[in-house]
């Protein structure tokens, strides 16, 4: 009589789900009585074999089908010996890609400039989301499982900048893992603010002096330059771009999808490509001129030529002037790093200082993914070899008060400045005036913005300056 003792049945305690995504580890594990070894197979092959009754592996499927897994187990060694039996149970997993992440679409039902104690409430959708998230003030994280979220906020404070992720997979770090960002700036209205309107008549009416000491213009939009979505050359180039997304996006009262900002620019020729269709998704960013056209801004008019003025003295008084009369005002400083340009939409205090000015910036290379060696992602300059542009997971820019900005980018001194109007006819009255009032110098062409970078010596391609 055979001394071998009776096989037992396989019993798992990890089994995967019958569908996975691509990039996916399953990890199957159980035991099997009295099994003196037991063999996991994939398709037929790529056996794995373990001896006695526990088992244990970790499989990872790097391209979609159907596999099917086979657990074998017998408590010989080998199948002629006696008493030998065997058993085995198979079971098949569907390796599927992982979706598309569709659109993130928001519905925010409140005004976007509301009063102190108004609830805002935020419904949020993205096809094939695993998750969606809504942060306030880069704190207060709520996470919603699925493709579909609401969120009310009651609004308390002076703003809120509320992010709103979408990712289609648990973590960031999974394969094929994928979010779309989209964010909501809210000002909640000191006595005297007002929505900006469009003006009903061709020529401004005088602006009514405010009955506090500050103000603040909504501008829905905020671009990183330093979003590594973009090419290299807009990570380089584009901060007048990014104040340019901002003017129109204040007159259209509607935001700019950051993941396509580039193209859409390129789209309007406010960044010029001769060489190719500008509709066509193949087309060459290494041959389009960063330098921003302001005469193509889509919504609104921005000055064509730079006022000069590098007195802080008197570049506060037309800031608030400009804000006052509901129109956000371009700055462009310059320094270490070249020029860089920013838009002015809010002061306090009587705007008596540059602390109390507040600009739209597009520079951001304090956000985003950090790698681990402490760094934000570098890539390689197309103009000069070996050097390394920055750039960042983030795709929004930041607010600073205008003398922060300077010091951030390294360009604590003033050029000058550019109006903005809701029409041509707006402006050049708002021109003609500054003019007869003083007798100022005109820069004219401008010059790119450099953000963070210096122009190099040769640069290639070259970049064009806009002729008036």
């Amino acid at each position: 009589m055979s001394s071998v003792e009776k096989l037992g049945s396989i019993c798992y305690t990890k089994k995967p789900s019958s569908t996975m995504f691509v990039g996916e580890s399953a990890t199957i594990s159980g035991s099997c009585s009295n099994a003196h070894h037991i063999s996991i197979g994939i398709n037929g092959v790529d056996w794995r074999h373990s001896t006695g009754e526990n088992f244990n592996t970790t499989i990872c499927f790097e391209t979609p089908g159907n596999y099917s897994i086979r657990v074998c187990a017998r408590n010989t060694e080998s199948a002629t010996d006696e008493g030998s039996e065997y058993c085995e149970d198979t079971f098949t997993i569907n390796v599927i890609d992982i979706p598309t992440l569709g659109e993130l679409e928001l519905n925010v039902h409140t005004a976007i400039m509301a009063n102190k104690g108004d609830v805002l409430k935020i419904i949020a959708s993205c096809n094939n989301a695993h998750h969606i998230a809504i942060g306030i003030n880069e704190k207060n994280w709520i996470t919603y499982p699925g493709s579909e979220c609401e969120r009310d906020i009651t609004l308390e404070e002076e703003n809120y900048e509320i992010r709103v992720c979408a990712r289609n997979t648990e973590l960031a770090t999974d394969y094929g893992s994928y979010d779309k960002q989209k964010t909501i700036n809210v000002t909640v209205k000191e006595e005297g603010d007002t929505q900006p309107l469009p003006p009903e008549e061709e020529v401004p009416e005088q602006p009514q002096e405010p009955s506090n000491n500050s103000k603040t213009l909504y501008i829905p939009g905020s671009h990183n330059k330093f979003y590594d979505k973009y090419s290299v050359l807009f990570n380089k180039y584009c901060c007048s771009a990014c104040a340019l997304a901002n003017v129109a996006e204040y007159y259209s009262e509607s935001a700019h999808d950051n993941d396509t900002l580039e193209r859409k620019l390129i789209e309007w020729e406010v960044l010029k490509n001769d060489n190719k269709d500008i509709m066509s998704e193949d087309v060459d960013l290494y041959l389009v001129d960063y330098n921003a056209k302001w005469s193509k801004c889509p919504s609104g008019v921005i000055s064509t030529t730079t006022f000069n003025e590098s007195n802080i003295n008197n570049l506060l008084p037309i800031i608030k002037k400009e804000i006052d009369a509901d129109r956000p005002i371009i700055i462009v400083e310059t320094g270490e790093y070249g020029t860089h340009y920013v838009v002015a939409f809010k002061y306090v205090n009587n705007a008596s200082t540059n602390e109390d000015i507040y600009v739209l910036d597009s520079t951001n290379i304090w956000e985003g993914v950090i790698l681990d060696d402490g760094k934000t992602y570098k890539r390689p300059d197309p103009e000069i070899i070996g050097n390394m542009i920055r750039s960042s997971t983030c795709p929004t820019g930041k607010i600073f008060t205008l003398k922060d900005s300077g010091i951030k980018n390294k360009c604590e001194n003033y050029r000058g400045f550019k109006f903005t109007a809701q029409n041509k006819s707006e402006l050049d009255i708002i021109e003609k005036a500054y003019n007869d009032d003083k007798n100022t110098d005109i820069i004219n062409p401008d010059h790119p913005g450099l953000g963070d970078i210096t122009l190099p010596t040769n640069p290639i391609p070259p970049i064009k300056e806009e002729i008036m």
